[in-house]
Parts: structure tokens; sequence; C-alpha cells
């Protein structure tokens, strides 16, 4: 069998199923953001998720240890009970990722036509997910706390941060 005789729709899902690296054109260097250079260039919220997904330790929704949380958040001026709302907050962040992924597989399943609406929807629904956890752990670290846990994310994440300008961590 040729390249001719493959029905366009296999075609249409292997490239669906390839993950997005070999899909996507590499990203040139004058199109990332060093975030040790440039941190005001990267959104607050991207470097809030970047965080989130460094204090869960992988896929598997489990918190980073307390002394790993304990180093990685030196300088926040966090109290540890306040660093536990943040790794509270980190856990249901990469369990509201996870629904997102496998939403985002199960929209492989349906009409081709209807895929960027579904991947759309997961996406939207990660953001709107995002925001609330974001808003949960303000509320439950108070006015000042959560200022001290903004300054260390503007100052110190964003600084440990390399992402392209369309928003994508690398």
């Amino acid at each position: 069998m040729n390249i001719r005789t493959i029905p366009a729709g296999a075609i249409c899902l292997l490239v669906l199923l390839l993950p997005t690296g070999f899909t996507q054109q590499p990203v040139k260097s004058s199109t990332q953001i060093d975030g040790s250079k440039n941190p005001e260039l990267i959104p607050l919220d991207e470097a809030f998720k970047s965080m989130f997904l460094m204090l869960c330790d992988g896929p598997v929704p489990r918190p980073m240890s307390v002394s790993g949380r304990e180093y990685y958040m030196r300088g926040s001026g966090l109290t540890e009970k306040q660093q536990d709302s943040v790794s509270i907050a980190a856990v249901k962040y990469r369990l509201a990722v996870n629904d997102a992924v496998a939403s985002a597989k199960a929209a492989l399943k349906g009409p081709a036509s209807e895929l960027a609406a579904r991947r759309q929807a997961a996406t939207d629904e990660l953001n709107f997910q995002f925001e609330d956890i974001r808003k949960s752990l303000e509320s439950d670290l108070g006015p000042d706390a959560y200022q001290e846990l903004v300054h260390f994310v503007e100052t110190e994440v964003k600084s440990r941060m390399t992402m392209g300008r369309a928003g994508r961590e690398k």
C-alpha cells in the first residue's frame, strides 16, 4: 500500500494522535520568552500554573515532599500552613489538567468537524477551574499572604521559566 491508497481519515487520525512536538514547527529562539531576562513578558496566570505543576509531582496528583516544597518556595515568605494551602491548590490544578487531557482524548472519538470546538471547550473548562482554584487560594491565604505569594511568583517563578510567546511553557 502506498501513500495514495491510505484513506484520508486514517492520515487525519494519525496526525491528531501524534504528540504536538511532531505536528508543530519548532519554536524559534526569537519567539521564546526567557523569564530570567524578561519576566514581565510572562503572564502571571501562566507562572501560577507552572508553579502548581512544579509543586505536584508528575501526572499522578501527589504533592511534592515537604522538604522539596520548602526548598522550592524558599523566600516566599509563607508559613508552612500557607505552603500547605498552595500544595493543595497545586493538586487541585493537576487534577483539572488530568481531566482536560482526558476530555481532549475523548474529543478524538467524535466527529472530526467538531474536534476544534471540543478541544476549545476542554481548554476553557481548565481555565475556568484554574481561576476558581486561584480565587480559593487567595481566600484561604488572606490578602497579605496572597500578595507575598504573588510577589514570589512574579520574582522567583517567572525567572525560572521559558515559554513561547503563544503562552506555551517550554
